[in-house]
């Protein structure tokens, strides 16, 4: 507990534009002659980043991952990964919608063991790499969370090869289009870092709502509502 109560310290103050937990006060509580340790934390109030893609739609998805990578980028910045990166730490709080995170549990420092892992979201588990803490296995985690929120659920891998059908998963639906070169570039590893998918990210999502804008050229007020949650 005390290594966790350490990392969301250290972190509290710098969420890279995104909201995360906060430790207000560490205690001990004694009974029967037991001591057990505890902390305190803040309550993010929201729904769960599952839940808002499947109420308003997959158009979100580029818009919370671009915001996701931005606090992963100051988090690798600062010499730590995140590791155990999935839809079940992500929720979505506050107007204009943003991407809070939490559970600090498998956050590792660079160059070590990842500590904890969960398989779906794991470049070991698909043979697509070693669990080395290093900016490309919070990448490869990004790209399957981006999978997953668009086809709804991932699919436990069959008796085929993993890469060959991590391959197929993002290859075989055209509507991912443009996106697919960035989800494959992340699953396999070719990412210097988080801030360079990001900016890859960022400029087909523009494209896309250059190509979707009216007649006058002008964004629609759904489009300017992403467009502002792009500013964190």
């Amino acid at each position: 507990m005390t290594s966790e109560v350490n990392v969301l310290k250290h972190f509290e103050k710098a969420q890279g534009g995104i909201l995360g937990p906060s430790v207000y006060d560490v205690d001990d509580w004694e009974a029967q002659g037991i001591i057990m340790p505890f902390y305190v934390m803040n309550v993010i109030e929201g729904e769960s980043l599952i839940q808002f893609i499947q109420n308003r739609g997959k158009e979100w998805i580029p818009v919370f991952m671009i915001q996701l990578l931005g606090f992963l980028q100051e988090l690798h910045q600062q010499g730590w990964v995140f590791g155990d990166l999935k839809p079940d730490n992500l929720q979505i709080s506050g107007h204009p919608p943003k991407i809070a995170w939490f559970d600090a549990g498998g956050i590792t420092k660079l160059g070590r063991s990842i500590k904890e892992y969960t398989e779906l979201y794991d470049r070991g588990y698909w043979h697509m790499g070693d669990r080395k803490a290093e900016p490309s296995y919070d990448l490869f985690s990004v790209a399957m969370i981006f999978l997953n929120m668009y086809y709804g659920k991932l699919q436990e891998p069959s008796g085929e090869g993993r890469p060959t059908q991590l391959h197929r998963l993002v290859h075989h639906d055209r509507s991912l289009g443009p996106y697919q070169k960035i989800l494959w570039k992340a699953i396999e590893g070719k990412y210097a870092s988080a801030q360079e998918m990001k900016r890859e990210l960022m400029q087909v999502w523009h494209l896309q709502k250059r190509e979707q804008t009216n007649e006058s050229g002008t964004y629609s007020r759904r489009q300017r509502l992403l467009l502002k949650n792009l500013a964190f």
